[in-house]
């Protein structure tokens, strides 16, 4: 839930989505990060569960859930289908 409130005030700063390169970056990555965590607990799984899905350790997704890492592509792929969608669902609604 702390992780969450830190991703929400990120999400929330416009400061940060209209900013330098850097700042939007660090707003798209808790967006990103805040959608699929949305996701996930709607469905009822823990990162743990998600981990096993994908073939990575839990410790991989609580860091890019936490922001600590930046996800590869194939990360993103693979979180995507362990929710059972496909990363353009996810992606799609980020910008609203």
């Amino acid at each position: 839930m702390k992780n969450n409130n830190k991703l929400l005030e990120i999400v929330s700063n416009e400061k940060l989505k209209n900013g330098s390169l850097v700042e939007r970056e660090l707003w798209l990555r808790a967006s990103v990060a805040l959608q699929f965590i949305n996701m996930r607990t709607e469905l009822g799984l823990t990162q743990t569960r998600v981990a096993i899905k994908m073939g990575v350790s839990f410790q991989q997704v609580s860091k890019f859930e936490g922001l600590v890492n930046s996800p590869t592509l194939m990360f993103l792929m693979k979180y995507a289908k362990a929710l059972g969608t496909s990363i353009d669902v996810i992606l799609k609604d980020i910008d609203n």
